[in-house]
């Protein structure tokens, strides 16, 4: 059986949330472009991703793509599951290896945009006793995080709504 979506960790997902609201921004800011990176900034952003877990943060999406594509596929046509779930088993080891095309494009990002010397600075800090600590403790703060702002959100929310309804009310309009 493939691996669940669900197993995909808080911390990667809050990864891919924030390079996806960062993407629409950074295309449409006018940047010079970027000068390739050295192999030594290259094999410092890899560090990087390996000691922060970026490498294996994305280790279940490829995972999950085959799997939406098996229950679409199942969706339509029950009738050949075992087919289905033949190909898309027999697929997984072709898609597997293409993990490694996000890994080398991350580290290029993170290439371009710190030095070398700073990709050290970082790595030696998520080494560090502190470093393993924050990596440790970053999955649960960001459950308890997003249970704030859902929270907070939600009373926000509340608060707006009736806000709102106050004004057009003193304006004759009764929502």
């Amino acid at each position: 059986m493939l691996v669940p979506f669900k197993n995909f960790g808080l911390l990667a997902l809050a990864t891919v949330v924030a390079v996806g609201l960062a993407l629409p921004a950074a295309a449409q800011q006018a940047q010079p472009p970027a000068k390739e990176p050295t192999a030594q900034q290259l094999a410092a952003a890899r560090t990087v991703l390996e000691v922060t877990g970026g490498a294996k943060a994305f280790n279940a999406v490829i995972p999950q793509l085959l799997q939406d594509a098996r229950t679409t596929l199942l969706s339509t046509r029950p009738d050949i599951r075992s087919d289905i779930d033949q190909v898309v088993l027999g697929l997984t080891s072709e898609f597997i290896p293409r993990e490694a095309e996000l890994v080398t494009n991350l580290a290029k990002v993170y290439a371009t945009t710190f030095s070398e010397a700073e990709l050290n600075q970082i790595v030696t800090f998520y080494k560090s006793p502190v470093g393993q600590k924050f990596m440790q403790a970053t999955p649960e703060v960001m459950r308890q995080s997003y249970a704030m702002a859902q929270e907070w959100g939600g009373h926000l929310s509340t608060d707006i709504m009736n806000r709102v309804r106050e004004e057009l009310k003193k304006r004759g309009h009764d929502i």
